[in-house]
């Protein structure tokens, strides 16, 4: 998952203009690549008004995210299938080996 501070206009990775309104068509470009996002021809809204609840015709769902921006920490698109990861949690590559014996006891 990338960067995605874009997404909040007030941090300070914020974009303004049309940096966001691309990022904004490629958010639901990602969407609409994915069939099992798409109910009736709609995909949910992920702006502060629908907050992934309402499926809306993808125009409408950019329009809300330009006018209205995007639910408050939304930067891991689980409702859009990314695997959900907590925002604040770091992972580290782990080397470590465990060896259990036939009881399952760590050796």
């Amino acid at each position: 998952m990338d960067n995605r501070s874009w997404m909040y206009k007030d941090s300070p990775q914020g974009l303004q203009g049309m940096d966001y309104c691309n990022r904004v068509q490629g958010f639901v470009n990602y969407i609409l690549s994915n069939p099992r996002n798409i109910s009736e021809g709609g995909i949910k809204c992920s702006c502060k008004m629908c907050k992934n609840k309402k499926f809306l015709d993808p125009d409408c769902v950019t329009m809300h995210l330009l006018q209205k921006v995007f639910v408050e920490k939304y930067s891991c698109w689980y409702t859009h299938g990314e695997p959900y990861v907590p925002h604040n949690i770091q992972y580290q590559t782990c080397t470590r080996i465990i060896f259990y014996d036939m009881n399952y006891n760590i050796l």
